[in-house]
């Protein structure tokens, strides 16, 4: 019996992406990558082992990283590096109108060191700078270096983990809360180009180009809840957990 391999449909109109890495600091490496589609179909969620650091130092790092994402060693040992599945992960990315991420220029950094490039012609929509650029115009113009975490804008937008039965931390928790952000705003009818980045997640519109079509953009603004409640002292678990790890890892 011959058996025939089945074709794969790269074309989505949406992938929303996440990573779990070792850290945050610039030799950090990727131990779980999730995809998935406009239909919330999961098109990868693997966990990963990176081969660029001797066994001993990636579980130093992991004892650390897991404190957020619950990632030991044991559950990434023996697993494949990121870049094994570049061939697949690249014909996603190329075939996808529309690229969504959470502090995307992370997720395009651990891509590239993977071997995994998007094209400058791509759409790519950095969610956690959308709702800056909205926060920053509710607040007459204050604090536009104010970033908040996936979890509170996820609660803003009305996402619970909860019933997602996926964690947040979890990159596939991640990618679901992130698109599901993405279509909030969306459905908000906001102009979400503001979120626009090029291939390696750098914004394409200033805080000058803002403040240049300031009333325009008040507009859209002016439809959004009030962004105040983010900035009550709520801090959830998890981003205490990740303060704290990034305290840690800083100290590597």
């Amino acid at each position: 019996m011959r058996f025939t391999k089945k074709k794969i449909d790269y074309r989505n109109r949406i992938v929303a992406l996440d990573i779990e890495a070792t850290g945050n600091h610039y030799n950090s490496d990727v131990i779980q990558f999730s995809m998935i589609n406009e239909n919330r179909k999961q098109l990868f969620n693997v966990y990963t082992c990176p081969m660029s650091f001797p066994i001993a130092y990636l579980k130093r790092l992991l004892k650390k990283s897991c404190m957020v994402n619950h990632i030991t060693y044991e559950k990434i040992a023996g697993r494949k590096p990121l870049f094994f599945y570049k061939e697949s992960i690249q014909k996603y990315l190329n075939n996808a109108d529309v690229i969504v991420g959470f502090s995307i220029h992370n997720d395009i950094r651990w891509l590239n060191k993977n071997g995994i490039h998007i094209a400058n012609n791509k759409t790519i929509i950095d969610v956690q700078r959308v709702i800056k650029v909205y926060s920053y115009l509710q607040k007459k113009q204050t604090d536009w270096n104010k970033l908040y975490s996936l979890a509170k804008c996820a609660q803003y937008c009305g996402f619970s983990p909860e019933k997602n039965k996926i964690p947040l931390h979890n990159s596939l928790g991640d990618a679901e809360a992130t698109l599901y952000c993405y279509e909030y705003l969306q459905s908000r009818q906001l102009d979400l180009s503001v979120g626009r980045t090029d291939s390696e997640g750098k914004p394409l519109m200033r805080k000058e180009d803002i403040d240049k079509n300031i009333e325009v953009m008040k507009r859209y603004s002016n439809v959004l809840k009030d962004f105040s409640c983010l900035d009550q002292d709520t801090s959830t678990i998890s981003d205490l957990l990740q303060n704290e790890v990034n305290e840690l890892i800083s100290c590597i």
